[in-house]
């Protein structure tokens, strides 16, 4: 069975939406520019250089491409923050130490929202949206 992917263009650029699975088995993880775009679950694949990168890699493993198209007429660009391969071998979970404001905080609470806390400190937590949490949080190095 095919896969089906989505291209996302939007007034400035294009991103197809791959998961971040998918990137882990066609061994992408350190090939992915900072000029994509990462959330949770989802990378999305700046059209210049990563969307060809992931093609090649497809074709190598004998799969086809099947891209449909989205466009998006907004200011912002997507979700997520810039790329970091160290996102995927830090993923964020309860108890996983991330930096904010050069500041450690503490992973609290993630289900249909993310909570941080600041370390040594009950007082300073603060909510981070699921859909782009690394535009606010970066996990610890």
């Amino acid at each position: 069975m095919q896969k089906v992917y989505t291209k996302i263009t939007t007034p400035g650029h294009g991103y197809l939406s791959v998961s971040i699975k998918e990137i882990k088995r066609l061994d992408l993880v350190g090939r992915i520019s900072s000029f994509s775009y990462i959330d949770l679950t989802r990378i999305y694949l700046e059209e210049d250089l990563d969307l060809q990168h992931f093609i090649e890699a497809k074709l190598d493993f004998g799969e086809k491409v099947k891209i449909n198209h989205s466009y998006r007429d907004c200011g912002t660009l997507l979700p997520g923050g810039n790329y970091n391969p160290s996102y995927i071998d830090s993923p964020l979970m309860v108890g996983s130490t991330v930096i904010a404001n050069d500041k450690e905080f503490e992973i609290i609470r993630l289900d249909s929202k993310i909570v941080v806390r600041q370390k040594d400190n009950v007082y300073k937590e603060f909510t981070v949206p699921k859909s782009n949490p690394y535009a606010y949080i970066q996990p610890k190095e």
